[in-house]
């Protein structure tokens, strides 16, 4: 099987799961996807990617190895819906081994929700 078709099977999988949700989702994402791929174009109908999204909260202080994520390109992603805002996302510079580095994003409860 291609990777592609592989990734556009478990991105069903995820919007099946998601697809009733009332609440706050919050998917967490070692997409290997950039944003021209058909996985990515199907989740990002649903859901935002909080690398993307600033609010304008005040930055939170992390030690030296976290910095803001403000790079327009992407292959990992937290992707969220519902009643929170993205206060920051960071990268982690220590990898643990991984060929990836981790991304962290703080969430805050919308303000404006009901």
């Amino acid at each position: 099987m291609k990777a592609g078709f592989n990734q556009n099977c478990q991105v069903t999988l995820i919007l099946n799961e998601i697809a009733d949700a009332n609440s706050i989702v919050i998917v967490a994402c070692d997409c290997n996807s950039y944003d021209t791929s058909s996985s990515y174009r199907s989740l990002d109908q649903v859901l935002y990617i909080s690398a993307r999204s600033s609010y304008g909260f005040e930055q939170i202080d992390f030690p030296p190895n976290v910095k803001r994520d403000v790079s327009p390109l992407h292959i990992d992603y937290i992707w969220y819906k519902g009643e929170v805002l993205p206060a920051g996302t960071y990268k982690v510079s220590d990898s643990g081994g991984s060929d990836h580095l981790p991304v962290l994003s703080i969430f805050v409860i919308n303000p404006e929700a009901k």
